[in-house]
């Protein structure tokens, strides 16, 4: 990475010449911008940041411009030592970038190509990686750094750099040029405060090691300030995020290629740490929960330590984390769909790390020849390890439902209820399947039956239970079972609404009611009826156009702090399209729903779906269309 593209056209020599014009053309369009710019944000604006003058020392005595083609990332890392009051030559920092006390605690790629290019490197890079740049800065201050790997839009990156800069009062060192490029970024110009309005931000400091190193820098003076819309726009800055730009046959700027966030097509094919993303190198606040953590870790733009593929965290760190699988394919394998309960149902508060406080629990159908009930949970709502996975005594004849509930001393308690296999077929509930407030769970038998899967929520302190019935309509019935499930309650049929399936109920906190949902029985219709008296009566809604194969999911989230950016109502569903698509519908109320959208993924069974407050993220569960039929979990796209 940073700063290749001078390889790269010597490489390409019939580019080379076509290069070289686009670049001087676009340098002198630059040129007369930023000038003009300059001016204009000094006068309309505030410098809010390090200062320009101290910056202009310490870029001189790092001795800049960048001393080698791919030393970018190298010169930054002086820069900013010298603004600390180190004296750092560029040639120290490439020493120890070098050196074994460098490397990385997953040790550094084997050679491919180019790269990597210094042994930090954990990516085979043809210059510096992030992680290599973290570990050169730590070293050269003594001052703890990390990579801000921000995951949603440049506008975001940008906002939390500026914040960084007011806090740091130094420059920091920002990837830019779709990851080609290392420079640095010393303050942004303001109408208002930047922290509490980033809106406010006109321009961005920009300082390019590059400059004076042909074919190297990307702006026409060393120091440049960039317009916002510029910076935000142009690919040489963060209109693009980073990318592997490929040299070739190969990534100059790849992700890494080992420890726990090395890509593995076969299993996480569409996530990466770096790539799609907006990456700088932030000096930690004594109060930030990476203060401590080794300078090999990457954060989110939220302060969330970045989960490694496999789950993994530094050992003993109790930060909040962030897990990247967007979607994962589990080695667990059900005849049917799974069950989820995630934190959004009952609106829990975030689990405390170390704790028995699940934010999802997932249930489901073995395929062993007894179709055993196994349970699951997961405190990010991604990873699930086999080490929380149970495997109960009880079999089912179809999937199971699952929810979590607080207990009076405060415990979150794992319940799940199925359709046994007795000749009956009877509706059983299994009150702490993880022991936390008993030390054997609790069952309950009912002498109701019902040839589909039941459906479980709590709601105001209560477990409640829906199923369908024997009948000729198989209608909807619903039950409280008290705080524990042992006690049932008063029982109401919907006998007016038939359904061909298992019903799905949610305890929505916002609007103070009950969700059901169902598929109607003659028209295939997705339907939806609330109730504000726990069942007593309810109120259903007008048949949705959207036709089901299988019984939706809908909820709501309940979780306080959402962010705004997402709707509370989801509804999924299976397809009516032949394909068994995959829906998503999104609302804004209860009768106020978007167009649905389709997901590539197919499922023969209904889907699930969830909400994890800890990273606001919406997730769905479904069982897939593979011969082994293994189970997938996802995040849904925004």
């Amino acid at each position: 990475m940073l700063r290749f593209l001078a390889a790269r056209r010597w490489l390409l020599a019939a580019m080379a010449t076509f290069a070289l014009v686009a670049l001087l053309g676009g340098a002198l369009a630059f040129a007369a911008l930023f000038a003009h710019a300059s001016t204009k944000q000094t006068l309309a604006s505030t410098l809010y940041g390090a200062s320009t003058s101290q910056t202009q020392t310490a870029v001189n005595a790092a001795q800049w411009p960048q001393q080698k083609t791919d030393w970018c990332g190298v010169a930054t890392v002086a820069a900013v030592a010298q603004f600390v009051g180190k004296t750092v030559t560029q040639q120290n920092v490439a020493d120890y970038l070098n050196s074994s006390a460098g490397v990385s605690e997953w040790g550094t790629p084997s050679f491919v190509g180019y790269g990597p290019d210094v042994k930090a490197d954990i990516a085979r890079d043809f210059g510096t990686d992030p992680r290599s740049i973290a570990a050169g800065l730590a070293n050269a201050t003594q001052v703890n750094y990390h990579q801000l790997v921000d995951l949603l839009n440049a506008s975001n990156a940008t906002a939390h750099l500026a914040a960084d800069l007011v806090r740091a009062q130094q420059p920091i060192s920002v990837i830019v040029d779709h990851g080609a490029h290392s420079v640095l970024v010393s303050g942004v110009y303001a109408t208002a405060d930047p922290v509490a309005n980033p809106g406010s931000i006109t321009a961005v400091v920009v300082w390019d090691p590059g400059v004076g190193v042909p074919n190297a820098g990307i702006q026409p003076t060393q120091m440049a300030v960039v317009p916002i819309a510029t910076w935000l726009g142009n690919s040489l800055y963060w209109g693009e995020s980073y990318q592997p730009n490929y040299f070739g046959p190969y990534a100059a700027d790849p992700d890494p290629a080992v420890g726990p966030y090395t890509n593995d097509p076969s299993h996480n094919k569409f996530t990466h740490l770096w790539i799609g993303h907006y990456v700088y190198l932030r000096p930690d606040a004594t109060t930030d929960p990476s203060a401590g953590v080794n300078v090999d870790w990457p954060f989110n733009q939220d302060g969330a330590l970045i989960e490694g593929f496999d789950g993994s965290i530094p050992t003993g760190y109790t930060g909040p984390t962030f897990s990247l699988l967007n979607k994962l394919t589990l080695s667990d394998e059900s005849t049917e769909a799974p069950a989820l309960w995630t934190e959004a149902a009952g609106a829990l508060q975030p689990p405390a790390k170390g704790s028995f406080a699940p934010v999802s629990v997932l249930s489901w159908v073995g395929t062993d020849g007894q179709h055993h009930l196994n349970v699951n949970y997961s405190n990010d709502g991604m990873t699930y390890s086999s080490q929380t996975k149970v495997i109960l005594g009880e079999t089912s004849i179809t999937r199971p439902a699952v929810t979590v509930i607080r207990s009076s001393n405060n415990l979150n308690i794992v319940a799940i209820a199925w359709v046994g296999t007795d000749q009956a077929h009877s509706l059983n509930v299994l009150y702490d399947v993880y022991h936390q407030q008993f030390s054997t769970s609790l069952k309950l038998t009912l002498h109701e039956t019902s040839p589909y899967a039941p459906a479980l929520t709590t709601y105001n302190g209560q477990i409640w239970l829906a199923w369908a019935g024997t009948d000729a309509n198989h209608s909807m019935n619903m039950e409280s079972l008290g705080p524990e499930g042992m006690t049932p309650g008063k029982k109401t049929t919907l006998w007016s609404y038939p359904t061909h399936a298992a019903p799905v109920i949610f305890g929505d906190t916002v609007d103070n009611v009950v969700l059901a949902t169902w598929q109607n029985g003659s028209t295939r219709q997705l339907m939806l009826a609330q109730s504000a008296d726990e069942g007593t009566t309810w109120n259903v809604q007008p048949p949705s156009p959207q036709t089901s194969g299988v019984t939706p999911d809908v909820m709501v989230i309940n979780a306080t702090g959402v962010t705004q950016r997402i709707p509370p109502y989801y509804w999924s569903w299976i397809a009516t399209d032949g394909i068994d698509s995959i829906n998503i519908m999104q609302g804004t109320s209860l009768t106020a729903w978007a167009k649905p959208f389709i997901l590539t993924d197919t499922s023969p069974f209904e889907p699930v779906i969830g909400y994890v407050g800890q990273t606001n993220r919406i997730l769905l569960a479904w069982t897939g269309t593979d011969p082994q039929h293994h189970m997938n979990i996802a995040t849904v796209p925004e």
